[in-house]
């Protein structure tokens, strides 16, 4: 007596096992590359608010924003001086605490820069290097600096070197395990420019 069959065989479970695993293997590889794309976008978007906000605090206070040192979002002074080395003063300026990675933002701005002297100040205090296809633009000139230290610190020169306290900084692509700090200058002409037209408006 025949028997009809319904269902797989263990044999055919197994192929069938087999192939969902060799189509899905390459997804699970790609989604931390995708996680970290992501995150690397919206940090890059929260830096453009940041910019934005600290746009119309210039604009308004007629000052950069000191920076934050103790981690309340506001910024912090030293006998009557301003920090120019900290954290984001973010509660000051309207804007999130955090980047993607839950971490807080870094900032950094030249010290006394004040609107009476804007029309005359050369933006040569902080330079950002853009680094691409193994090759270094010539460096962009800012007077404050907004920065991500990403995922982790990695040791990779080009984040030593936006972590060393100095002058220099650099912006590179994503390299997992070597790079992933998100870089962003804070542009004076805009500035000036906003500030230019805000003075008509009062005359």
């Amino acid at each position: 007596m025949s028997h009809n069959q319904n269902g797989f065989s263990l044999i055919e479970l197994a192929v069938a096992l087999a192939i969902i695993g060799l189509m899905i293997t390459p997804l699970v590889e790609m989604l931390p590359g995708y996680i970290q794309f992501k995150k690397r976008t919206e940090t890059k978007a929260t830096i453009e608010l940041i910019t934005t906000a600290m746009t119309g605090y210039i604009i308004i206070n007629q000052t950069f924003p000191c920076a934050d040192v103790d981690g309340d979002g506001i910024q912090d002074y030293n006998d009557g001086k301003c920090y120019y080395r900290g954290g984001l003063p973010w509660a000051d300026l309207g804007v999130g605490r955090y980047d993607a990675w839950d971490n807080s933002f870094n900032y950094v701005m030249t010290k006394g820069l004040t609107a009476d002297k804007f029309d005359n100040y050369i933006p040569s205090k902080y330079e950002l290097k853009f680094a691409h296809d193994e090759v270094v633009d010539e460096p962009l000139l800012f007077p404050a600096i907004v920065w991500s230290d990403g995922m982790k610190d990695n040791d990779f020169p080009d984040e030593l070197e936006n972590r060393n306290g100095g002058s220099v900084f650099v912006d590179s692509p994503y390299v997992q395990d070597y790079y992933d700090d998100v870089v962003a200058g804070i542009p004076l002409y805009p500035i000036l420019y906003m500030l230019a037209k805000t003075r008509d408006l009062e005359q």
